[in-house]
């Protein structure tokens, strides 16, 4: 009965001109956001949702900053503390002030990228990242079954968080990065305010999603990190920063910087492999894992050619200088010999001369003492030759 009364209301807020519209639009604007909050019809969801949708299409821009001022503080309300404790009504309102924000990014396409502040990045990751711990935790102390998250009739919309059924607080993770989706659709946001080189915010943001978020309890926010990932692999700007050569490289990096989410392609691959292996997996999870796997394998493949090609110029390196160092030994076993023989022939001529008096058998008797001595001088030469 309430949905229909709702459905009522809002077709008839539909039929007003558009010049009333923008003139309630602070009026209706938080009944709308709270109705999406609470809300049990899909249906009556979905016309909720599309009303705040036209409603952004005919404001003006700056009314549409008001609204999206009032939406951003419902949703980090809270943010770095939240947990179940605030109350199923607080998880729901932030959850719905996250779709609603995404809605905007809807409406307004390349302009909402002003709303992606470093603070604002900050915020939602502080957000994604405790929901994502308080889900982690239920599931493993609570014995919660994954399929336990996977609620066929929800389509997406708000409703449906409880802190003692199912997985807590995965609607505010899923619209979270359902936002950031929307409005990397948008190129430019994409290569520019999440650049891995727009600093610690956004490498915290990537970190938090692929070393929590992936693996998710609930089915629908590890497709959306599965997405969002794809983006991120896409992206030079975002990729090169995010992925490093080997595990022990970012290890290097966590160690030289305790913030660093930094992680290697091949620890990657098995975060996405590890998706493939959860309880509960549709089509769509295992298409944007496997096109995720295919780029990363490229990658693998490319840094295993350089470091081959590395190996290989430094074991030519080493050859080389092995090489040298071998001629340099047999020069010198070669000069040494030279200068024994030279010595030896200096001295066979200075008796010659100094004896010209002596007999035919003297001169013969010499000589042959002379070959002697320089057949065990090239033996002693090619003795060294062999040591060295």
């Amino acid at each position: 009965m309430l949905a229909n009364f709702t459905l009522s209301v809002i077709q008839v807020l539909l039929k007003f001109p558009p010049e009333v519209l923008t003139n309630l639009a602070t009026t209706i604007y938080l009944p709308l956001i709270a109705r999406l909050a609470n809300e049990t019809s899909p249906k009556a969801r979905t016309v909720v949702a599309a009303t705040v949708k036209l409603l952004h299409k005919q404001l003006r821009p700056q009314q549409n900053d008001q609204l999206a001022g009032y939406s951003q503080q419902w949703l980090v309300n809270g943010a770095s503390n939240g947990s179940s404790s605030d109350g199923q009504q607080q998880q729901l309102l932030r959850a719905a002030a996250a779709y609603a924000l995404g809605l905007l990014a809807e409406s307004e396409g390349p302009r909402f990228s002003k709303h992606f502040t470093s603070d604002f990045i900050g915020h939602i990751t502080q957000l994604i990242s405790n929901a994502a711990a308080e889900a982690e935790k239920a599931v493993s102390h609570q014995g919660l079954a994954a399929a336990d998250a996977q609620n066929p009739t929800d389509n997406g919309g708000a409703q449906g968080a409880s802190p003692t059924g199912g997985v807590p607080r995965w609607q505010e993770v899923y619209h979270v990065l359902l936002i950031v989706e929307k409005a990397s659709q948008q190129q430019s946001l994409a290569a520019s305010q999440l650049a891995w080189q727009q600093g610690s915010a956004v490498q915290q943001f990537w970190g938090v999603l692929v070393w929590q978020v992936l693996l998710h309890p609930h089915l629908w926010v590890r497709k959306a990190a599965g997405r969002l990932l794809g983006l991120a692999l896409a992206t030079p700007s975002i990729c090169n920063g995010l992925l490093v050569s080997t595990p022990l490289a970012a290890a290097a990096a966590a160690a030289n910087d305790s913030s660093s989410s930094s992680v290697s392609a091949g620890q990657l691959s098995l975060i996405v492999y590890r998706q493939l292996e959860a309880d509960v997996v549709d089509e769509g999870l295992c298409t944007q894992a496997v096109k995720c796997l295919v780029t990363l394998a490229k990658l693998l493949a490319a840094a295993a050619a350089v470091a081959g090609k590395q190996h290989q110029q430094q074991a030519q390196q080493q050859n080389g200088v092995h090489a040298t160092a071998d001629a340099d030994a047999d020069a010198d076993a070669d000069g040494e010999q030279g200068a024994l023989v030279n010595g030896l022939h200096a001295s066979r001529d200075g008796s010659s001369s100094s004896d010209g008096d002596a007999g035919e058998n003297e001169q013969a008797d010499a000589g042959s003492k002379y070959d002697i001595m320089l057949e065990d001088i090239n033996e002693q030469g090619e003795q060294q030759r062999k040591q060295h």
